[in-house]
């Protein structure tokens, strides 16, 4: 996987504690603690490490999430969890412009 994935809130279930900035697009940092290389990496039940930052502004979000990804034709898709497994967000995982699968 070459370039940094990117994800984007794409449904949102119940009001989570903190907030997400919709219709941006976050820099996945880490799945499970590492880098991701590949889209498998995705697959199966997940924690992403998230960041979104502005240009030229202050404006920094860095969030964790924990959920459920899923790897298949249509794309990657990651059903974020509360702490109780009630889903939280829909969350569509997609390639850097300009980057390989």
């Amino acid at each position: 996987m070459k370039g940094t994935p990117l994800v984007r809130e794409i449904d949102m279930t119940s009001v989570p504690p903190e907030s997400i900035i919709s219709g941006v697009d976050y820099a996945v940092r880490a799945v499970n603690g590492r880098p991701p290389q590949r889209d498998g990496d995705f697959d199966g039940q997940i924690s992403l490490s998230l960041v979104y930052s502005s240009g030229g502004s202050a404006i920094h979000h860095e969030h964790t999430i924990q959920g459920l990804g899923l790897v298949c034709d249509g794309g990657i898709f990651v059903n974020e969890k509360d702490g109780h497994g009630k889903d939280r967000r829909r969350w569509r995982v997609q390639h850097e412009e300009g980057t390989e699968r």
